[in-house]
């Protein structure tokens, strides 16, 4: 899965998107815990990005995602990031997302904090940047 959403409102805790954006690891982020990430740390490494609710139906597959996670160790990284912009189905805090997450399922990958995510922005710029990448490869 790839994180899509249609607009992203910029808070302190929310993923930065904006038209400067050149790839992926231009993104900057916050961790569940508070502290500042660099998405420009993972450059070279192979990344799931995963939009998250505790309270989905699809709220199960955090297992599988951290049993991937473990498998797949030095070869693929795993990124959450909860929201509730989907039918209200993410917990209050990051504090209560934190705890559900480990409790109920273990989940040791990395969790950003909660952000507002929405389609049609985030795509657009994933769009642009996956082209432009498609673009660079087929004239070297």
């Amino acid at each position: 899965m790839l994180l899509v959403g249609k607009k992203v409102k910029t808070r302190p805790h929310d993923l930065k998107v904006d038209g400067n954006l050149k790839s992926f690891y231009d993104f900057k982020s916050t961790l569940i815990d508070g502290t500042h990430f660099d998405i420009n740390e993972l450059r070279g490494k192979k990344v799931l990005i995963v939009n998250t609710a505790s309270k989905c139906g699809y709220t199960p597959q955090f297992s599988e995602l951290q049993e991937l996670q473990e498998k797949m160790k030095g070869k693929l990284i795993v990124l959450g990031f909860p929201s509730n912009n989907f039918n209200q189905q993410e917990l209050d805090s990051n504090d209560e997302i934190t705890e559900f997450c480990q409790v109920n399922y273990g989940v040791g990958f990395q969790m950003f904090a909660k952000s507002d995510v929405h389609v049609a922005q985030l795509t657009h710029k994933c769009k642009e940047l996956l082209k432009s990448k498609k673009e660079k490869k087929a004239n070297s």
